[in-house]
C-alpha cells in the first residue's frame, strides 16, 4: 500500500541576498531578525590586509584551524574566513565590498555565480574548518546566557538533554567536567575552552539569565517535565508534529520540514519504526545553501533519530509547537513551529 504523506511545501533553493543595514537587521530571507549577523560589507572588510597575496587563514584548505587561531579572529574575520574558503573555489559574492576584496587577490578567480555554487566541492578539511568557524553557534539552547529560555524549549528536551543544557551553561564559562561523556562532548564544540577544574569553579560568575535557566531546567528534570515523560500530553506522545520548523542563529537559518506517514498511529509506533520523512535546508549568511533529506525513525516516546546522507544519528525530540535537535555539531537547538501540515 502506498503510504500517504502530509504534503511538504518545499522551498526554492535559489540564492537570496542578505540585504541588512547595521542597527536594523533583517533575517536572511527578509522575514525575521537574525541577531548579531554582520552583513554590512564595509564592516566585513574593515581592517583586513588588502595585499594581493594575503589570506586570513592561509591553509584552511589543507589543515584544520587551530584553537589559538580561531580565538584570535573577530566575528567579521570569521565570516570572511568562511568566504575565503568559498573564494578558493571561484565563488562570486553578492555583497559588493566582499567581491571587491577578493577581486584584489592574485589567487582569486571568480567564475561561479553564488546561486550556482555547489558546496560538494569542499574537501573534508574545508568542511571541518567552516564548521569550526561557525561552531560557536552550535548550542543545544542558543543564547541561554542572554535570555530566559521558554517552557516550550525546556519541555521539548529529553531528561538527558536538559542535563546537557545545564552543563552547556557551565561550559560557556570554561568549566571542565569529571564525567568523560560530558567532557568529550564539549571538547568537540569549537566554542568551548575548558580551563577551570570543577573544584575551582565559582558559580557567582553566572548572570541572572543563566541562574534562572539552570533553575528552570533543574525543576523540569525533578518534576518529570521532559520529552518522553508522559507529562506533556495525555498520552505522553505528540502525534501532530508534522510541519515546518525554523531555527535562527547569527550565521544561518535552518528550516526543518517533517512529513509523517498516516497509515499507522504514531503513538503506537515501536522503536525502529520509520515514521516519515524530513528535509533540512540551511541558509547561511554568506549566501550559500545546504540541503539534506532523509527519514525520521522512532526511538522512544517523543524521541526520534534521523537517517540519511549527512543526517545519520541526529536526534529529534518532539514537543508542543517545537522540536529539539541534538547530536549534531552545527544544527543543534530548539526549532519553533511555523506551519502545520494537514493530511
Amino acid at each position: 500500500m502506498m503510504r500517504k504523506k502530509w504534503m511538504n511545501k518545499m522551498m526554492a533553493a535559489g540564492l537570496v541576498a542578505c540585504m541588512l543595514t547595521m542597527g536594523n537587521p533583517v533575517g536572511m530571507r527578509g522575514v525575521v531578525e537574525v541577531q548579531a549577523a554582520i552583513t554590512d560589507g564595509n564592516v566585513l572588510v574593515d581592517g583586513l590586509d588588502r595585499s594581493p597575496d594575503y589570506y586570513i587563514v592561509p591553509n584552511s584548505d589543507s589543515a584544520e584551524i587551530s584553537s589559538d587561531t580561531l580565538s584570535n579572529l573577530s566575528d567579521s574575520e570569521r565570516q570572511m574566513a568562511i568566504n575565503e574558503i568559498y573564494a578558493r573555489h571561484g565563488r562570486k559574492f553578492v555583497i559588493s565590498q566582499v567581491q571587491d576584496y577578493f577581486n584584489e587577490k592574485s589567487w582569486y578567480s571568480g567564475t561561479v555565480e553564488a546561486d550556482s555554487f555547489d558546496v560538494n566541492v569542499f574537501n573534508s578539511i574545508e568542511e571541518k574548518n567552516i564548521e569550526k568557524l561557525q561552531g560557536k553557534l552550535s548550542y543545544l539552547l542558543p543564547g541561554s546566557d542572554l535570555r530566559y529560555v521558554t517552557d516550550a524549549e525546556v519541555s521539548a528536551l529529553t531528561k538527558e538533554q536538559q542535563q546537557l543544557a545545564i552543563n552547556e551553561i557551565y561550559a560557556r564559562r570554561g568549566r571542565k567536567f569529571d564525567m568523560k561523556e560530558y567532557q568529550d562532548y564539549f571538547n568537540q564544540q569549537s566554542w568551548y575552552y575548558g580551563t577551570i577544574a570543577p573544584s575551582d569553579f565559582d558559580e557567582s560568575v553566572f548572570n541572572e539569565y543563566e541562574n534562572a535557566n539552570i533553575s528552570k531546567l533543574s525543576d523540569a528534570m525533578n518534576s518529570g517535565n521532559y520529552a518522553g515523560s508522559g507529562s506533556s500530553s495525555e498520552s505522553g506522545v505528540y502525534s501532530d508534529f508534522a510541519g515546518e520548523y525554523h531555527l535562527y542563529t547569527d550565521s544561518k537559518e535552518v528550516v526543518m520540514q517533517i512529513s509523517l506517514y498516516t497509515d499507522f498511529s504514531i503513538e503506537d509506533a515501536g522503536e525502529g519504526t520509520e515514521c516519515g520523512t524530513v528535509t533540512m535546508i540551511v541558509y547561511y549568511v554568506n549566501g550559500s545553501i545546504g540541503k539534506m533529506s532523509g527519514n525520521i525513525v522512532k526511538s522512544s516516546g517523543n524521541n526520534y533519530v534521523l537517517s540519511g546522507k549527512g543526517m545519520n544519528g541526529i536526534t529529534v525530540a518532539a514537543g508542543q509547537n517545537s522540536v529539539t535537535v541534538g547530536n549534531s555539531k552545527s544544527i543543534n537547538g530548539t526549532y519553533e513551529k511555523t506551519e502545520s501540515y494537514s493530511s
